[in-house]
């Protein structure tokens, strides 16, 4: 089943989206080129929705925010000034960034246990690493 949007969500949306790119355009803090390539992602409120094969349409919220910026990414804007047309903050994307990472080596990022885990790991230094596996391995053989 298809998810569907309503036309209150698309207009609330596309309202933050308007706003959004005033409160830029008012802090002169991106280039007007930029300004227009965010302008093409949100130009009315149909802009809005779950359709991305429909004229390329972001989706409502946070989400939509990411789209914007993989979108902008994929244009070639560097990273600071992708972040700041899709509204979203360094710690976020870092966030997001290191949770698809803990997912690619089999860490659940929702779990804080398998989180404080791969933290322990990841600061490990080479020697420390290798005696870990070798504590892993001799697991291994008890079983």
């Amino acid at each position: 089943m298809a998810l569907e949007i309503t036309r209150e969500e698309q207009i609330k949306w596309w309202t933050w989206w308007k706003n959004h790119i005033a409160g830029l355009e008012k802090g002169n803090v991106v280039s007007k080129e930029d300004l227009n390539a965010l302008r093409l992602f949100v130009s009315n409120p149909e802009s809005i929705g779950y359709d991305h094969s429909n004229n390329g349409q972001i989706r409502p919220g946070n989400l939509g925010q990411w789209d914007i910026f993989y979108e902008m990414k994929g244009w070639g804007i560097a990273h600071p000034i992708a972040l700041m047309l899709s509204g979203l903050s360094e710690i976020e994307v870092r966030t997001e960034a290191e949770k698809m990472e803990m997912k690619d080596l089999g860490f659940d990022p929702d779990s804080p246990a398998e989180v404080t885990e791969f933290h322990r790991r990841s600061k490990m230094s080479p020697k420390e690493c290798d005696a870990e596996i070798k504590r892993l391995e001799a697991l291994l053989v008890e079983v």
